[in-house]
Order: structure tokens, then C-alpha cells, then sequence
């Protein structure tokens, strides 16, 4: 189990490990497209059903220029299905199984 913050496990829930899959999944893709994290990432999300937009934290001129032309290209159905099976792990807190995110599974089908 990793903490958000390290030295301060008491401010913020931890985040399991197992999360990093989805880091790994971004980087497998990126090494197959040659696109960077950040494009694949906005490209995949904006390619969802349930998603209409993705708000973007870029901190510099530079990072939104990398994030520029996300959509101008697609992704295959292989590296859509790997980026959906990284991605598919119970959300932490404060979302519980049993509570109100027992029924998104409905609202975001599987991909492809």
C-alpha cells in the first residue's frame, strides 16, 4: 500500500499499489503508438460512451501542447480493451461496492 503523500499516512487514504496497472497499461500503449501518457490517456477517455469531456490540469504552455490532437488519432481495439481492463478496479474511498457506485457498472459498458 502506497499513501498519496509519503511521511503523512494519516491525511489522505492509501492507494493500493495494484493501481499502478493502469500507469503500466498507459505506458505499454505509448510505447506502441509513440504517443505520450497524457494523449492516450485523454484519447481513451474521451473515447467512452459516459464521457461527453475531460478537463485537463496542465500546468504549462508546453503540457497542453503535448495534449493537443488527442483524438486526431485512434486507438485500436486491443490497446482500448487493455486500457479498460487496467482501469477496471473498485474505485477507493469514499466510494464503496455497496454504495453509489454499485450501479455505474451499467452506465459505462464494456468497451469494443
Amino acid at each position: 500500500m502506497e499513501y498519496r503523500q509519503p511521511g503523512s499516512p494519516g491525511l489522505r487514504p492509501p492507494v493500493e499499489s495494484e493501481h499502478n496497472c493502469v500507469i503500466e497499461a498507459l505506458e505499454a500503449v505509448t510505447a506502441d503508438t509513440g504517443h505520450n501518457v497524457p494523449q492516450i490517456a485523454v484519447n481513451w477517455l474521451l473515447g467512452r460512451p459516459t464521457i461527453s469531456s475531460v478537463i485537463v490540469g496542465a500546468r504549462n504552455e508546453d503540457q497542453l501542447r503535448q495534449i493537443k490532437g488527442a483524438r486526431a488519432w485512434p486507438l485500436t481495439p486491443a490497446q482500448i480493451i487493455a486500457l479498460a481492463a487496467a482501469n477496471a478496479f473498485l474505485p477507493p474511498y469514499p466510494h464503496t461496492p455497496d454504495r453509489e457506485q454499485a450501479g455505474f457498472a451499467r452506465l459505462a459498458p464494456a468497451p469494443v
